[in-house]
C-alpha cells in the first residue's frame, strides 16, 4: 500500500481482495512465476513460444507425485503468455521437495533445501 501510495479504504479493500485471491487456498501452495527477460523483441518471441507454459509447472511431493499447476487462464491473452503468473499447486498440505518444467523448450527441476521444505511445511499449516 505504501509503495502504491493507497490511502482510500475502498482501494486497500479492493487491493487486499485481488492479492488474497491469489495465495493458495487450504492446504493449497501459492506463488507468483516472474518472466523476466530484459530485452522486449526477446521477451515477445518467449512469451508467444511459451504461451503453453503454465501446464508444464510442476512440484513433487515427497512420495515422489508430481502435482502440476493451476493458473489463471486471463493471463495469457493474443497468444502470448503474460510475464507474470499467479500459480497454484494443490499439494494437500504437503510441503514440495521439488519444483520444475517439463516444456518443450524449457526444461529443469530443482530440488528445494531442508530450510526451504521446512519453510514451506510452517506455510502450509
Amino acid at each position: 500500500m505504501r509503495a502504491e501510495r493507497i490511502v482510500r479504504e475502498r482501494d486497500i479493500q479492493h487491493e487486499l481482495g485481488t492479492y488474497n485471491a491469489l495465495l493458495g487456498g487450504p492446504g493449497e501452495l501459492g506463488c507468483t512465476l516472474l518472466i523476466e527477460i530484459d530485452d522486449p523483441l526477446v521477451r515477445a518471441v518467449r512469451l508467444t513460444e511459451w504461451y503453453d507454459l503454465p501446464e508444464h509447472l510442476y512440484v513433487v511431493i515427497p512420495i515422489g507425485v508430481t502435482i502440476r499447476a493451476t493458473f489463471d487462464e486471463s493471463q495469457r491473452g493474443d497468444g502470448r503468455l503474460s510475464s507474470v503468473q499467479y500459480l497454484k499447486f494443490p499439494v494437500k498440505g504437503v510441503p514440495p521437495v521439488a519444483v520444475g518444467v517439463d516444456h518443450a523448450q524449457l526444461r529443469a527441476e530443482t530440488a528445494l533445501t531442508l530450510e526451504q521444505v521446512d519453510a514451506l511445511a510452517t506455510d502450509l499449516a
